[in-house]
């Protein structure tokens, strides 16, 4: 307010009688002379008033210089930040998180290029087959599951590995949906590979061997109604024994008879029915009878289950397919697990005692007991005992950290195949499809054209792989300056900059999205990642600050080691800036030379695409973004940079 204040112009006509009563004052005040007394006042007054003056002009520069634009390439950073030499230069850096090329990674390259040149209609118009040789670009409808291998070669199922519960997977051979290895392990499998999958829940017909899980309220012959009973019962112990327990009529009623006339079905599970037998004391009825499916031995189950540990802690609603055949599962879950579940446990429903309430059973492990609670058999899984078995690799950068670096196998049930025709990988594809020749390929080695073309993808991905690195590096080091260097008052105004192109960015995006948010607050802290009650301008200012810390720091460290990009160097680097973001820009319009018969036509939308193109970025864009790649080559040039392939 003081600097407007100091600016302001009056207006004509206003406080005139006081302008015109001092200036008649300073004429008469000529005319005085001023004795040694007075003269030194007036010096001594002139004096203070200056030195007045002169502390709120330096009040207000101090009050204002956090406002101030800075000059990253000639301003004095020093009272800005501050980072030792030694916190930036000669230190190491450790990148984990990149997985170097491997030969599946070629392979799987191999496929993808093939994928992207198969037919674009399927074969037989489109139906799924059940007796196809899978190939590259099939889709392929399969059920899998997947483990890792223990010391002893046991089977260890991790979390997501497995599709049982859900539906087929849908499965392009060749889009790189999966993880490295899976899909070109499929390749070559044909109908007698198939292993049978089937899923059982607590539907379907009551056969005369099964052993169910009943549910029915008794009424007597007189009247008295019996609480509600749930048991096993082994239907396989025949008519005679079952009619003696429950009374005649209760096989027939459960089971029907083909040979009656007419025929009377059996009952269907989950279904709900009454009837009535004939015991010693009379007519008894069953009522509101309900049959399930249960578990027995060596089932494959999906379970879901809770449960206290011996060490206090509490595992909430856990599902896992637990093969019932596995001698280990005691060992993993205490003794008493596995013969729980042989022993019948009802499909389809939370597990009941016979009196109806939720059951749990303890197992006896090393240092106590577990307990074992809200349990769930889903279904009873079906398999073939020859599945397809697929060897997989999970990337180093993969989700779940205890996947990182893993080789998983996959046993695998192809339920059916929609067949796509797609080239083969050999030289008539290399130079016809691709359209490249010997001398294209003349700077790779092998002997034969497919295996030049092979070292090219190779040197492809091996190029990806560095600039993975290189990412992943310049991300390190960012994170290192900011922990390591100090800053003072950071320039408002540039925190405002970052601030606006932040809020901008959202308010954008909200525009589009308005619809499915009642306000911009709502929708800027989902798009944020934040919580419901979240000051989300609070955490734009802060992505603001450190945005501007990064950029002091950066410029300090370039300036001091004399990294500032060289005017002659720019040009080379800003085309290189310019094809990258370019070749992006075409990707994700999905702009490809394959679209187009006519070369002109293609040549055409080309042009059309890089004149859109060109609107997108500034020259101060382009500068900026070479400066940084310039300075970064050579920061990365004064640390040592070591990989997984280090170790």
């Amino acid at each position: 307010m003081a600097k407007k204040d100091m600016n302001k112009t009056q207006k004509p006509g206003k406080n005139t009688e006081v302008r015109a009563g001092a200036q008649s004052a300073a004429a008469e005040q000529k005319k005085k002379k001023h004795t040694g007394t007075e003269l030194f006042m007036i010096i001594f007054a002139a004096v203070a008033l200056i030195a007045i003056v002169a502390s709120i002009i330096i009040g207000v520069i101090l009050n204002n210089r956090s406002k101030y634009r800075v000059d990253y390439l000639s301003d004095d950073l020093s009272k800005l930040v501050s980072i030792a030499e030694s916190d930036y230069k000669g230190i190491t850096v450790n990148i984990a998180g990149v997985d170097p090329v491997q030969d599946f990674d070629v392979d799987d390259a191999i496929i993808r290029l093939l994928r992207s040149k198969k037919d674009k209609t399927a074969k037989y118009e489109g139906i799924y087959l059940k007796n196809q040789t899978v190939t590259v670009g099939d889709i392929v409808n399969l059920f899998y599951r997947g483990y890792t291998l223990d010391a002893e070669g046991n089977k260890v199922d991790f979390d997501g590995g497995c599709n049982f519960s859900g539906e087929a997977a849908a499965l392009e051979i060749g889009s790189g949906q999966f993880v490295p290895r899976f899909e070109y392990g499929l390749i070559g499998a044909a109908r007698p590979n198939y292993s049978e999958f089937k899923r059982i829940d607590s539907v379907g017909t009551i056969g005369e061997s099964d052993r169910i899980f009943i549910r029915y309220e008794r009424e007597l012959n007189d009247g008295t109604t019996m609480a509600a009973k749930y048991e096993l019962v082994d239907l396989s112990l025949g008519r005679e024994a079952l009619d003696a327990k429950y009374g005649t009529g209760f096989w027939f009623n459960l089971l029907g008879s083909p040979d009656s006339d007419p025929v009377v079905p059996a009952k269907q599970y989950g279904s709900k029915f009454n009837f009535t037998v004939e015991t010693d004391n009379g007519v008894e009825k069953f009522n509101n009878v309900t049959v399930y499916r249960t578990t027995s031995a060596g089932d494959l189950i999906q379970l879901t289950y809770s449960a206290y540990n011996f060490d206090g802690t509490v595992v909430q609603a856990q599902s896992k397919v637990i093969d019932l055949s596995d001698e280990k599962l005691d060992e993993i879950y205490g003794t008493g697990f596995r013969a729980y579940f042989e022993a019948g446990v009802p499909v389809g429903i939370k597990a009941v005692n016979s009196a109806g309430k939720a059951d749990f059973f303890n197992t006896d492990v090393k240092d106590g007991k577990n307990s074992y609670f809200d349990i769930t058999v889903q279904y009873v899984y079906e398999v073939g005992d020859d599945p397809l078995t697929v060897e997989a690799y999970f990337p180093i950068d993969y989700q779940s950290e205890d996947l990182r670096g893993v080789t998983a196998y996959f046993d695998v049930y192809i339920q059916s195949v929609q067949v796509y025709d797609a080239p083969e990988y050999n030289e008539e594809f290399i130079t016809e499809t691709l359209g490249l020749s010997a001398e294209d390929l003349a700077e790779y080695e092998g002997e034969t054209l497919v295996e030049k073309h092979t070292a090219k993808l190779r040197a492809e991905l091996e190029e990806a792989y560095e600039k993975s690195v290189r990412s992943a590096t310049v991300s390190t080091l960012w994170d290192i300056y900011l922990s390591k260097a100090s800053f003072g008052t950071l320039p408002e105004n540039e925190v405002r900059d970052f601030y606006d192109t932040y809020y901008d960015d959202v308010s954008t995006n909200y525009a589009y999205y308005s619809s499915s948010y009642d306000s911009i607050d709502a929708f800027a802290r989902e798009y944020l990642g934040l919580s419901s009650n979240a000051d989300w301008k609070a955490k734009l200012t802060e992505f603001a600050e450190d945005a501007v810390k990064q950029k002091l720091v950066f410029y300090y460290i370039i300036r001091e080691e004399g990294f500032v990009m060289t005017e002659e160097a720019y040009p080379a680097i800003r085309q290189r800036i310019y094809d990258d973001l370019f070749e992006s820009y075409l990707e994700s319009v999905n702009f490809s030379r394959d679209n187009y018969e006519k070369e002109e036509d293609y040549e055409k939308m080309l042009a059309t695409h890089k004149s859109s193109f060109e609107t997108k970025y500034d020259e101060e864009y382009y500068r900026e973004t070479a400066l940084y790649e310039y300075a970064f080559d050579r920061l990365i040039e004064i640390i040592t940079v070591t990989t997984v392939l280090d170790k």
